[in-house]
């Protein structure tokens, strides 16, 4: 299937946007604990142990505060929840247009991009319950498309930081972004990247560390913290003793750990991320490149690229030690991308993902949607890690290397092109 009919597709997404803004009844869970929250600081409170709302005391860091701020006064103090749910309504959009992008851009099939807008849940989650997971992903998928299209790399981590400043989740595409830096640039440009990253989040912050840094440090990245048992939505199959032990947490950090290194043994280290890499092997391949049709090296870094952060991301998802509902924006648009490049059967890819939604569509979670949601990542997570090579989507398949033993002398010698 072509990718003419995109612009439709984002078309309707529109208008069903706003049908739920102007027909579906707002649902208030965390929107009034935000505004209660950037309320104390606007008043003149710094101290980050004091910052708090109806549901408990803020947790994320300060990138959250100023956006939220803007948002107090947009909406006058919280009240207008109508502006409130179209300002969620525009990031929806262009959230959604940034995944058609990377869809088109990657090549992967067309009708997946369907099959995203089939779910109830994921548009409740921005338009009527206003989480601020949806805030930190747009700039996180922004962070992509320049990272992946512009290759444009202190723009591209400094707004993968400033995601990172709204949520922490974000920093599961870390292992993923910091591989494509070490394996683009050379080193002290990687330095000089993470110095962005850094300095932004030093920037928000810095109201806060110079009048409490330990409370800012502690609140804002709160790495131990324990979720509460009746909201998790993946592991209601277990007893709760079990859910809150210390060694449970240990056992899931150690699993994605040994995750992540298994993808960039058996993927991530086949990938190229530079085109002169990508354009020298393919000259050693075939000869001569012979243009964009056969050999597309814009295209295969662009994949390369995205696939590697949302793998890094989707295997920091299965393995989360608790996940609420509205965290399914985090991976629901990426999730089918993933697998449609895996050789995991097509019918297993879609069971994967009917079965992780139907997790999330399920309320309240029980044992059984949760073990549900379990057999749907188990799903995922053989498809990604073991069954490891790049296919699928709407590209041709690679052809099989022959490479002689100067190939790889040919790669090393080759001039990284890439822009600042």
């Amino acid at each position: 299937m072509g990718y003419r009919w995109v612009n439709a597709l984002l078309a309707a997404e529109v208008l069903i946007s706003l049908i739920v803004v102007l027909f579906v009844p707002y649902t208030e869970i965390d929107w009034n604990a935000y505004m209660q929250e950037v309320k104390g600081f606007l008043e003149g409170e710094l101290d980050y142990r004091k910052l708090r709302g109806d549901t408990g005391p803020l947790v994320y860091p300060a990138g959250f505060v100023w956006i939220y701020s803007a948002m107090y006064f947009i909406t006058k103090e919280g009240k207008d929840i109508e502006m409130a749910q179209w300002l969620y309504a525009g990031i929806y959009i262009m959230l959604f247009a940034c995944v058609i992008q990377l869809y088109v851009r990657c090549k992967i099939r067309g009708r997946l991009l369907i099959r995203l807008l089939l779910s109830k849940r994921i548009r409740s989650l921005f338009m009527l319950r206003l989480f601020n997971d949806c805030v930190a992903m747009l700039l996180l998928y922004f962070a992509v498309v320049v990272l992946a299209k512009g290759r444009q790399w202190k723009l591209g981590c400094l707004l993968y930081s400033m995601a990172v400043s709204v949520k922490m989740n974000i920093l599961l595409f870390a292992p993923g972004l910091l591989l494509i830096l070490c394996r683009s640039l050379p080193w002290y440009r990687v330095i000089l990247c993470l110095v962005v990253c850094a300095l932004w989040q030093v920037g928000v912050a810095l109201p806060f560390l110079l009048h409490e840094l330990q409370a800012y440090m502690l609140k804002a990245f709160e790495l131990g913290r324990v979720f509460t048992y009746r909201w998790t939505v993946n592991f209601k199959c277990i007893s709760e003793e079990i859910f809150i032990s210390k060694e449970f947490g240990q056992v899931l950090l150690l699993f994605t750990v040994a995750s992540w290194f298994l993808l960039w043994r058996r993927r991530w280290s086949r990938r190229l991320f530079r085109r002169a890499q990508v354009a020298t092997i393919k000259s050693v391949e075939y000869g001569a490149v012979r243009g964009a049709d056969a050999f597309d090296t814009d295209s295969e870094v662009y994949r390369n690229v995205v696939l590697t952060m949302m793998e890094s991301n989707l295997i920091g998802v299965i393995f989360a030690r608790s996940l609420h509902y509205q965290f399914l924006v985090w991976f629901f648009h990426s999730m089918p991308m993933v697998l449609s490049v895996t050789r995991l059967p097509f019918p297993l890819q879609i069971a994967s993902v009917v079965a992780v939604q139907y997790g999330f569509e399920a309320y309240p979670s029980t044992a059984q949607s949760s073990f549900v949601l379990i057999c749907g990542f188990a799903l995922a997570w053989v498809g990604i890690v073991c069954m490891d090579h790049d296919s699928g989507g709407d590209t041709p398949r690679r052809h099989k290397r022959e490479a002689a033993p100067d190939a790889a002398k040919g790669v090393a010698r080759a001039a990284p092109s890439v822009k600042q």
